[in-house]
């Protein structure tokens, strides 16, 4: 059996489109982001020669002037990557963390997300007066709820 030049041509072009085709998105988490805006700057970050990890802390740190405002900048911040289904109803983001002067104490941040895309971002911080107060943050917990079920959840390795 012999394939014409067309017909394998044709052939081709099917098992591409078939090996591009994509499967749904997992629902749930897909990346955790993180960042601590210390305000002792060992000359690491703020004298690295890579742009990029200077660009961090004065992304953090744009726009406040005096040193109250930079020192309430002072914590850290948290971007949540996450997939979710348009049109299922809204979504509910839970963080759950521990600071090092709270002992067991779980603070809880919470976010209703009514318009849920396919391809989802939700930022928080812990800066301010809860961070100076507190200390740093030990352990986390993010989760994500729907109708009163959990869809996904991902933790800190410390998390109990």
């Amino acid at each position: 059996m012999t394939i014409r030049p067309a017909t394998g041509l044709l052939l081709s072009l099917a098992l591409a489109l078939l090996g591009c085709s994509t499967t749904a998105d997992k629902l749930g988490f897909t990346k955790v982001k993180y960042y601590h805006l210390k305000a002792e700057d060992d000359g690491s970050e703020s004298m690295s020669i890579d742009p990029m990890i200077r660009f961090e802390r004065q992304h953090y740190l744009y726009g406040a002037v005096t040193m109250e405002e930079k020192h309430n900048r002072l914590g850290h911040y948290y971007t949540l990557y996450w997939n979710g289904r348009p049109g299922g109803g809204p979504v509910k983001v839970r963080f759950e963390y521990r600071q090092s002067r709270t002992g067991e104490r779980v603070f809880t941040y919470e976010q209703d997300i009514n318009n849920v895309r396919a391809h989802n971002k939700t930022s928080l911080t812990i800066t301010g007066e809860p961070y100076h107060r507190n200390g740093l943050v030990v352990a986390w917990q993010a989760s994500l709820w729907q109708d009163g079920k959990i869809l996904d959840a991902t933790r800190s390795f410390l998390w109990k």
